[in-house]
């Protein structure tokens, strides 16, 4: 019951702009946690608050902590893409953009639209940055959220375009021609 009650504590935490608390809230589920699963969870989670706290080697190390304690064995693609577009986007020495991409991913998390779209408007217009691409992605999944097809669409078809790395492109190929698939048909 701690356990859960102090995962449940950081994220309300975290979606309050507590970060500190929230992190302080999943050390104490992190002590609580009795299985590998529960060491995942608190994991998975410590990497994402990391990442919308700019704390990249943390973040990369929460993730490592995920893959030694995945209950089946794997770990979630979402963690080891982000890991990887952090990689790239150092590579590229594009952390700034990275940071704005994380920046808006956190404000829409937070319910803060108008905040969480001018961010991932500035790393999406970042067209040198591999982050271009994920943060176009973004705008097209919160749009197609919110039901604005026209909008969902361009920034999906943004997405293609932004960045000649084909293992980033990829993905936006895939979702822009789901969106397509699903919602126009």
């Amino acid at each position: 019951a701690a356990f859960e009650a102090n995962l449940m504590l950081a994220d309300r935490l975290l979606l309050a702009g507590d970060m500190d608390g929230a992190g302080k809230s999943l050390v104490a589920a992190r002590r609580k946690a009795g299985t590998t699963a529960d060491i995942f969870e608190t994991s998975s989670r410590s990497a994402m608050l990391n990442f919308y706290a700019g704390k990249y080697a943390e973040m990369a190390a929460e993730i490592g902590e995920c893959a030694a304690n995945a209950p089946d064995g794997g770990i979630t693609n979402d963690l080891l893409s982000l890991r990887l577009l952090f990689l790239k986007a150092a590579a590229a020495g594009t952390i700034p953009t990275f940071s704005r991409y994380a920046g808006g991913r956190y404000a829409l998390r937070r319910g803060m639209e108008a905040a969480g779209v001018d961010s991932l408007i500035a790393a999406a217009a970042d067209t040198l940055s591999p982050v271009s691409t994920e943060a176009a992605r973004s705008l097209g999944a919160f749009w197609r959220g919110k039901g604005d097809r026209n909008r969902a669409l361009a920034w999906y078809d943004r997405a293609v375009a932004s960045h000649a790395d084909t293992t980033i492109q990829a993905a936006a190929v895939l979702e822009a021609a789901d969106f397509r698939l699903v919602e126009l048909g």
